[in-house]
């Protein structure tokens, strides 16, 4: 079992927004860390969340197959999706290569006698005990692996999941660095002016990494586009990105306008130098474009930080 093979994130009606934001951004992180090319998370809506409002994701294509893993994202009330699509559901199940389910959807497996033996997690106010098997143990455990099914309560738990498959399936590195990547995200704070350097993990793992940033820190007046900066090195545009998001929690064109703006900011508070001149020596396309560049990164515009820095110097 793992993503290679591909994975539909299928929305159930009065699926939990939270558990399917968790999921999918979870499945993408999973597979753009992999040093394979694992397709990207496929997304269908199956009905309209439990808030009424809508994620994101197609309906699906009834007389299709659904290919590799399939995650099925319910909420905490009991709904189903129409006949034709609890069918066609069925269908799926039976060639897929496994199986994820969470709150509402775990509980319709369980009544719609998918999982008959064995445990699942799922609150028990979500299963109707005439329905259930006396072969299966209702769980309250946060999420339960059972044959092809990994089952879970809805919320956050799904986090636990995707650490616990990543763990398997990539290795318990990937599972740290998904791990911390999330953590930043939850706590957040002020943004931090400093560039995320490699580390010595990095160094070691990934040299063509540090090999990439060197070049960007070369070409600055004229950035390279990430196919570019690929070529140079003789790897895949796809591989590229998976170090920067491995090691650095970002992407290359981030990455490579951040090099750009401490470029520029070196400039802006050394001396007196034009504006338009700065902007044009590190890769910005106008002066405008550079100071909403600048704002958004530092906080103010050129013309104010070279201002503070020269009351600062009084």
């Amino acid at each position: 079992m793992s993503l290679a093979q591909g994975v539909s994130v299928l929305l159930m009606p009065g699926h939990c927004l939270i558990s399917a934001a968790h999921a999918i951004k979870g499945l993408t992180d999973m597979c753009l860390l992999q040093e394979e090319s694992w397709p990207l998370p496929r997304v269908f809506s199956l009905g309209p969340s439990e808030s009424g409002a809508a994620l994101c994701g197609s309906r699906p294509d009834l007389s299709a197959r659904l290919t590799g893993g399939i995650v099925l994202v319910g909420g905490n009330d009991r709904l189903v999706p129409e006949s034709q699509v609890q069918s066609w559901l069925r269908e799926q199940f039976a060639h897929m290569d496994w199986g994820w389910a969470t709150g509402a959807a775990a509980a319709w497996l369980v009544e719609a006698g998918v999982i008959t033996q064995g445990k699942v997690s799922v609150p028990e106010q979500l299963v109707d005990r005439g329905a259930v098997s006396p072969w299966l143990n209702v769980s309250g455990d946060l999420f339960s692996v059972n044959g092809v099914w990994t089952t879970c309560r809805a919320g956050t738990a799904i986090q636990d999941v995707l650490l616990f498959w990543a763990h398997r399936w990539m290795g318990a590195d990937v599972a740290r660095a998904l791990a911390h990547g999330w953590v930043q995200e939850r706590v957040g704070g002020a943004p931090s002016h400093e560039r995320r350097l490699p580390d010595k993990v990095a160094e070691r793992e990934a040299p063509l990494l540090i090999e990439a940033i060197r070049l960007m820190e070369s070409n600055l007046e004229e950035p390279l586009s990430t196919e570019d900066l690929a070529g140079h090195l003789k790897i895949s545009r796809r591989q590229l990105e998976r170090w920067f998001r491995r090691y650095l929690d970002t992407v290359p064109s981030r990455y490579y306008k951040d090099i750009r703006l401490e470029a520029a900011r070196e400039r802006v508070r050394a001396g007196d130098l034009p504006f338009s001149e700065i902007a044009a020596a590190c890769g910005f396309s106008s002066p405008a474009h550079f100071a909403t560049a600048y704002r958004e990164r530092y906080g103010c515009t050129p013309s104010q930080d070279r201002e503070k820095v020269s009351r600062d110097k009084i």
